[in-house]
């Protein structure tokens, strides 16, 4: 897996119906990372991960963190960012996987 900019996985995830959480007490303990929880429909779900904001790249270690955090192989969720692989697909896996 290749470094990414922080931004383009951001968005690729956002796409995908993840969504940036910040309450008031994130912001106040963990304000060094971006939380991203799935949405499915209006329900958030338990699955998440986080960027982090001291850095414009991703390198590749934390991006395989963030592919176990979010129950997908690398290639998979390369595919999730980069838009081959829709939301609907990515909850039908989960679903069968037994993650959600």
């Amino acid at each position: 897996m290749r470094a990414r900019k922080r931004d383009a996985v951001e968005r690729g995830l956002r796409k995908k119906g993840f969504a940036l959480i910040q309450t008031q007490q994130k912001a106040k303990t963990r304000a060094d990372h971006h939380y991203f929880y799935l949405y499915v429909g209006d329900r958030c779900t338990a699955m998440r991960t986080k960027t982090s904001r001291g850095h414009d790249v991703i390198v590749p270690n934390l991006l395989s963190e963030m592919t176990e955090q979010v129950h997908l192989s690398n290639p998979d969720f390369e595919r999730l960012l980069d838009c081959p692989m829709s939301h609907e697909e990515y909850v039908s896996l989960l679903t069968k996987r037994g993650h959600l």
